[in-house]
C-alpha cells in the first residue's frame, strides 16, 4: 500500500492507482480522459486555447487558432460529437451527458474493483502523518 500513498515531491502514483482500479477497461474511460484534459486546460489558463492533447482526443484539427475555451464553437462541437450528441448541442446538454457518463464510469469501476480485506492489528500513527 505504501506505493499508493501521496508523496510530497512527486504527488500521487496515478499509474499504479489506474492499474489497480482497472480504469482503462471501464465504460467511459476515454470520455473521462477528455474531461481530465478539459479541466487541466481550464486549470492552467481558462482564457487560453484548448490543449493539443484534448484536440487530438476529440479528433479536432491541431495547429489552427481556436477561440478561448468557453467561447470556442469548435471545441463545443468536438465535445458534443465525442459523446455522441449532435454537433450543435449546447454546453448544458454536453454537461448533462458527461454527468451520466461519469455515473456509469463510477459504477463500472466499483463493479470491477475488489477491496482487500482489512488487516487488523497494531498501527503507528506516524503511518498517517503527512
Amino acid at each position: 500500500m505504501k506505493e499508493l500513498q501521496h508523496n510530497r515531491s512527486r504527488g500521487w502514483n496515478w499509474t499504479e492507482i489506474n492499474a489497480r482500479l482497472k480504469l482503462k477497461s471501464c465504460e467511459g474511460e476515454r470520455q473521462i480522459e477528455a474531461l481530465r484534459l478539459l479541466a487541466n486546460s481550464y486549470k492552467h489558463d481558462p482564457s487560453k486555447k484548448p490543449d493539443e492533447d484534448l484536440l487530438k482526443l476529440l479528433n479536432l484539427e491541431t495547429g489552427v487558432t481556436y477561440a478561448p475555451l468557453a467561447e470556442s464553437d469548435g471545441l463545443r462541437e468536438g465535445l458534443a460529437s465525442f459523446i455522441s450528441l449532435e454537433r450543435d448541442a449546447d454546453y448544458c446538454d454536453i454537461a448533462e451527458t458527461f454527468v451520466t457518463i461519469v455515473d456509469r464510469f463510477i459504477d463500472d469501476v466499483q463493479k470491477k474493483t475488489q477491496l482487500s480485506r482489512v488487516r487488523w492489528g497494531a498501527a503507528s500513527l506516524t503511518d498517517f502523518a503527512r
